[in-house]
């Protein structure tokens, strides 16, 4: 019988969940071995054996004792960012964490300073994720009123680097004095 078994891996670990291993599990295992992945985790997205029947064959192979279920069918997620999103934060408290991503603690975010400071026409900021999570960078005017979005939504762990051209969200340039940028990470939501 044919499996759709899933192999998520971290390439910095070389350690790897499985999501649903039904059957097959010798040749579910010999393809973690041959991308060099050691199995530390089950997945099961929903109870059905066609989903969990492999569990107990990669237990004994592998000694994996920790499995995770959902209670719902993984695929009625019906928003990829969501599932994405959802099977994220599964792996990040499955898998080892990974200690730093460009120089980070993994848990870390942070905002540097953008370049160059006072700016003409445009202006660089960058800024890093140490793990996957929601980020929202936002300009805002002297009295506080939104001008301009220029990230948001679930970013993985990297360096980020967006350029601001001055304008508003109707594109009109911004002339106002100071302005205030906004930095939110998923700590902050």
């Amino acid at each position: 019988m044919a499996t759709f078994c899933y192999l998520v891996g971290d390439r910095a670990t070389r350690t790897c969940a499985l999501i649903d291993p039904a059957f097959e599990t010798d040749r579910i295992l010999e393809k973690a071995d041959e991308s060099s992945y050691r199995v530390t985790h089950i997945i099961n997205t929903h109870a059905h054996a066609d989903h969990t029947a492999g569990n107990g064959a990669i237990k004994a192979d592998t000694g994996v004792h920790k499995v995770v279920y959902f209670a719902f069918g993984y695929e009625v997620i019906n928003n990829a960012t969501d599932r994405e999103l959802v099977l994220q934060r599964v792996l990040d408290w499955i898998l080892p964490p990974v200690t730093a991503v460009g120089g980070i603690p993994s848990a870390a975010a942070r905002l540097d300073q953008n370049i160059p400071n006072p700016f003409n026409p445009s202006t660089k900021i960058s800024f890093q994720v140490g793990q996957t999570q929601m980020v929202s960078l936002k300009v805002f005017d002297i009295a506080g009123q939104l001008e301009r979005v220029l990230s948001e939504g679930v970013h993985r762990a990297s360096d980020y680097e967006v350029t601001w051209d001055g304008c508003d969200q109707e594109a009109v340039r911004f002339l106002r004095g100071h302005i205030s940028i906004d930095w939110k990470t998923r700590k902050d939501h």
